[in-house]
């Protein structure tokens, strides 16, 4: 491997303002916030810190993030560390306070030998689901079996300081779930498409053991009900979106098959549900039921909810489209409402509240110079200002192939060059690249990098083609450049790395060829907000611009929930002492 390229890759991804941002460490011992009856962590999936810099100050008075600015601290620009920004990476790195190459969750999805598709990081083959409402439901369940067993989640700790306590986690995917919830929950649900319920994994809990409560707020029926409620606009919600979004509903690049790329949107599958503000309203249904099940009781709660319609309509619409527009509008309203809900269940003081996004999102490629603002001057997130693409991993099975993919041209230019046409490639998944074994011996691998380099560059124009086993093995995630050294478990199962060349993306490929992503390690994904909400803990209206590490989230939230400095992410700054 030629130490020299990966040296240049490394440093190319460097941010230093981020990188090199000094940590603020407080003496260890023991925390001295309030005994909170609940604390909340809320992670909006895919909410950029460029979303909110912009956009919260036009958002009403009496929602969410006003309120929470206003009787708490926000902190503007919350970086993560690693170069990939997916959800898992993202989630696990919160909850654990962790880079990916300690928590071993590299990636959303990962290919297994003997599928024929990439699937979940977290899809356990030992395990099976549980429906929330006790009816059969078919698959592979979820689990935390990836997560390196030596990585604590904030739940975990908590659960062995207080085995009183109660932890409920929930979200529309299991990556958002999962980790929130730790390796002891109470409860953690998430959506299964298939069944159109929620469900959990025979790793947490058994048919026929989830309470009644869960089933009313996540069984089939009340999505049932949900699937049956068409996303419209009201005159005042359109009013709001048509002051703030591009002018036309319809936009270049839009999605136009989930969905239709215009409103009013009929919901035709639970997969459908997902990408609706209606998708947060399930996952909040069950928040409202855990709290409510728990008010009679001295248990203290802690409730961990992702929040994923965001991100899955930042993927289909792009974030400045009508859709993510009156997404944000309907997520800070829902949010004021359970608020609201803890303020009479709970007390006013008595809950905490942390919010965070897991990583940012990319504009759509077809937007036109004069809808690029922020490339009037010079932008802080590093935001696209050029042409840019999507780049397909690889076509489903039983898709119609929109266009060649990083699958088919590294099958050809490898089968041509080795003289074994085939299969070389086994699957993709975003920059990560797993070869077909059998394929593979006996192969020259610095040959096998080098054509894979110049076909993907010829096709695709990307940077680099690296193998990832070996950057892994010799890079340092102490450099302060190392954002995909710390991407980069040391046993990852993926064989290269695809870098592309400035802001291009991997298609997300809910609607292939359509839509937005993210991954990057520009700042435009790697950044996010943060908010914070904990009477007796922070001050109110405080805003922090100076950028903060990603494991601030986890170090302020376990300080709410009274753990110690030393019992996880001691490094963090804990904003509790601000």
């Amino acid at each position: 491997m030629n130490q020299f390229l990966v040296f240049t890759f490394l440093l190319a991804l460097s941010v230093p303002c981020a990188c090199q941002t000094t940590r603020h460490v407080v003496p260890a011992g023991p925390t001295t916030t309030a005994d909170y009856r609940v604390v909340v962590a809320i992670v909006v999936d895919q909410l950029a810190a460029w979303v909110m810099a912009e956009r919260a100050q036009e958002l009403p008075a009496e929602g969410c993030f006003a309120r929470l600015a206003r009787e708490g601290l926000y902190a503007r620009q919350l970086e993560f560390q690693h170069a990939v920004t997916e959800t898992a990476p993202g989630h696990a790195a919160l909850f654990t306070g962790r880079v990916p190459r300690e928590t071993g969750i590299y990636s959303n999805e990962v290919f297994r030998p003997g599928d024929a598709e990439t699937v979940s990081i977290l899809r356990d083959r030992t395990t099976g689901l549980v429906a929330v409402d006790g009816a059969p439901v078919e698959g592979e369940g979820s689990s935390l079996a990836a997560l390196h067993s030596d990585v604590a989640t904030v739940a975990d700790v908590w659960r062995a300081a207080h085995p009183d306590g109660r932890v409920f986690s929930f979200s529309l995917k299991d990556r958002g779930a999962l980790f929130g919830g730790g390796r002891h929950p109470d409860l953690v649900l998430w959506l299964d498409t298939k069944s159109a319920r929620m469900v959990s994994s025979t790793a947490f809990a058994q048919a026929g053991t989830l309470p009644g409560w869960a089933a009313s707020a996540g069984g089939s029926q009340p999505v049932a009900k949900l699937l049956q409620t068409p996303w419209t606009l009201d005159r005042d919600e359109r009013a709001w979106v048509a002051r703030h979004a591009y002018p036309d509903d319809i936009h270049p690049g839009e999605s136009t098959h989930i969905l239709g790329n215009h409103f009013p949107h009929a919901i035709s599958s639970a997969a459908a549900l997902r990408a609706t503000p209606l998708g947060d309203d399930l996952v909040l249904a069950l928040a409202h039921a855990a709290i409510q099940d728990a008010a009679n009781s001295s248990r203290p709660v802690f409730l961990a909810l992702s929040l994923s319609a965001n991100d899955y309509i930042g993927h289909l619409f792009g974030p400045q489209s009508w859709e993510a527009w009156d997404e944000l509008l309907r997520l800070d309203q829902a949010l004021a409402r359970f608020f609201a809900f803890l303020d009479q269940t709970v007390g006013t003081n008595a809950y905490a509240v942390v919010l965070t996004g897991d990583h940012g999102i990319n504009p759509l490629p077809e937007l036109t110079a004069d809808e690029r603002s922020w490339c009037a001057s010079p932008d802080p997130w590093h935001r696209p200002c050029g042409p840019t693409r999507r780049v397909r991993g690889a076509a489903k099975a039983g898709s119609a192939a929109a266009a060649q993919t990083v699958r088919d041209v590294l099958d050809t230019a490898l089968g041509r060059e080795f003289g074994r046409p085939g299969q070389w490639v086994a699957g993709v998944t975003g920059p990560f690249v797993y070869l077909a074994k059998p394929s593979l011996a006996p192969v020259d691998h610095a040959r096998l990098l080098r054509v894979a380099q110049t076909a993907l560059g010829q096709a695709f124009g990307v940077r680099h083609v690296l193998d990832v086993r070996e950057v892994a093995r010799t890079c340092s995630p102490q450099r302060a450049d190392a954002l995909l050294c710390r991407s980069l478990p040391v046993d990852i199962a993926a064989d290269l790395f695809v870098e592309l060349d400035a802001d291009d993306f991997f298609d997300a490929d809910l609607d292939p060829g359509l839509g937005a992503n993210h991954g990057s390690p520009s700042r435009f994904d790697r950044s996010v907000p943060l908010y914070l909400r904990a009477p007796g803990c922070v001050s109110a209206g405080i805003m922090l611009t100076e950028p903060l590490r990603f494991d601030a989230f986890t170090r302020t939230l376990a300080s709410l929930l009274g753990l110690p400095r030393d019992a996880i992410a001691p490094a963090g700054r804990d904003l509790c002492q601000h």
